[in-house]
């Protein structure tokens, strides 16, 4: 078989395995929040350095952002195979799009800050650019997770599809 049927162990195929189906969960609903709890305590750390300078709260942030990097990529992987098959025009789907778009600027701007962070790994104060682009990220990350909350708890999306 090709493409999202190639079947696995358990008659499961490829995408139903990351949608969830097998444990009954949609498996983006427990990745989203990693990045969603990490990029903040990276913001955390980063303006603690500013009260306190210690290259350990730098390092700290970047470490952090670093891990929320890698469970963003798996949650975007799942979103995406939540929200093709959406229909085209409907309120979900420009619901996703918004949605998309802000977790999309988000990832972003923490991957151009853990950039600008690995020039100057010695740091004692989160360096400024960095810290934006993390005031960035969080603003933009708590507009997804809005619109995310709204494509679940108002429209019903990937309400019970696991079973």
């Amino acid at each position: 078989m090709k493409g999202s049927q190639w079947s696995i162990g358990g008659g499961w195929t490829l995408r139903e395995v990351l949608q969830g189906k097998p444990i009954g969960h949609p498996t983006h609903a427990l990745v989203i929040h990693f990045p969603a709890g990490l990029w903040p305590a990276a913001l955390l750390f980063d303006l603690l350095s500013w009260i306190r300078p210690d290259p350990t709260l730098v390092r700290a942030a970047f470490y952090d952002i670093l891990l929320g990097l890698g469970m963003a990529g798996v949650a975007i992987l799942t979103g995406l195979l939540d929200f093709l098959p959406t229909v085209p025009g409907s309120r979900k789907r420009r619901l996703g799009w918004q949605h998309l778009l802000a977790q999309v600027g988000a990832t972003t701007s923490f991957a151009v800050s853990a950039g600008l962070r690995a020039l100057d790994p010695g740091s004692a104060r989160t360096p400024i650019l960095p810290l934006a682009l993390a005031f960035l990220g969080v603003g933009l990350l708590l507009l997804g997770n809005f619109l995310g909350g709204e494509l679940v708890y108002r429209h019903g999306m990937r309400v019970g599809a696991s079973r």
